[in-house]
């Protein structure tokens, strides 16, 4: 995810201007960038021709022209900030959110049950996660089927408590 808030104080430091118009800068690079390129290259483009919009802005002698996508080559890009390093591009990308396997779904899922049923849960979360096709919504009677296939006695009884903690479940 492309950290804007980042990009405008890149903006604003570069040309000392104010931060609604690094704001500007960055909607004018906004309205005309290519969503079907990389993250890094999106955030590249943006600092660019935000940057190109406050000079245009500052120096008006300048003639007026946009600056398109075929005029913005991302290898050898239209750089006012006189920064070669395309490692740059990376401080204005959020860090991705870590995916979560479904091994640390279930320990995170465990964590909050007692210790008495924490197997239970263990098993009917890893026999859900598994399954593939459309299956019905959970039941005290599947949840019961689960523990009976891996043969945990006091099925019934196990199969109340593991669906109720289940069907109740709130995570933060």
């Amino acid at each position: 995810m492309i950290d804007y808030e980042n990009i405008v104080s890149a903006i604003q430091r570069r040309y000392g201007v104010d931060r609604n118009t690094a704001w500007e800068g960055l909607n004018t690079a906004f309205l005309q960038l290519d969503r079907t390129r990389s993250e890094a290259e999106q955030a590249a483009y943006l600092i660019n021709v935000g940057c190109l919009k406050i000079w245009h802005d500052k120096y008006d002698s300048i003639e007026s022209r946009s600056v398109t996508e075929t005029e913005y080559n991302f290898d050898n890009n239209l750089n006012p900030m006189d920064d070669d390093d395309h490692a740059m591009r990376e401080l204005f990308i959020a860090p991705p959110e870590p995916e979560q396997s479904d091994n640390d779904f279930i320990i995170d899922i465990v964590r909050h049950v007692p210790q008495q049923y924490k197997f239970g849960v263990a098993i009917v979360v890893a026999a859900l996660l598994k399954e593939d096709r459309k299956r019905k919504p959970l039941t005290i009677e599947m949840t019961r089927q689960y523990l009976k296939r891996a043969k945990i006695p006091n099925t019934t009884e196990q199969a109340k408590h593991v669906f109720t903690f289940l069907t109740t479940l709130r995570r933060q």
